[in-house]
């Protein structure tokens, strides 16, 4: 990989990163009675959390890029296209149902591509999102 592609690279998943960090912050949206929508809706993040972790935590080889890009292409314009379309029709439940598929869909994907090794970081890196959302949230803080 050329320089200029490896500065293009860790550009753009920075810039996918930080495009999501107010989003984050703020934490998940609340329903009707002040719970927290879970399930799909925790997924709007995977699509960008996902590929950066990929690159800069399990460090994936170009040819594995090659083989993902195309799964995250479908998966960033399936995504948007079920937010514009859960804005217009105030759908979120289907938003929440489409992004399971989602995620679903690039887990299959992503394990498929990796190696044994890989695949051991992928799942260090799952359980400890998972252990930051039990504690409260993308920050990890706790809620008071």
């Amino acid at each position: 990989m050329s320089r200029v592609s490896k500065a293009a690279l860790v550009m753009g998943c920075a810039a996918l990163i930080l495009t999501m960090v107010p989003a984050m912050a703020q934490g998940g949206a609340r329903q009707k009675g002040g719970e927290r929508r879970g399930g799909g809706m925790r997924s709007m993040g995977f699509v960008e959390q996902s590929w950066a972790a990929l690159c800069f935590e399990v460090n994936i080889s170009q040819a594995q890029i090659t083989k993902l890009k195309p799964s995250y292409q479908w998966a960033w314009k399936t995504r948007n296209a079920a937010m514009k379309s859960a804005m217009a029709n105030r759908d979120f439940e289907s938003l929440g149902k489409t992004m399971t598929s989602v995620r679903s869909s690039l887990e299959t994907k992503i394990k498929s591509v990796l190696t044994k090794q890989q695949l051991a970081q992928w799942n260090k890196w799952q359980a400890e999102q998972a252990k930051r959302m039990m504690r409260g949230g993308p920050g990890g803080g706790k809620k008071k």
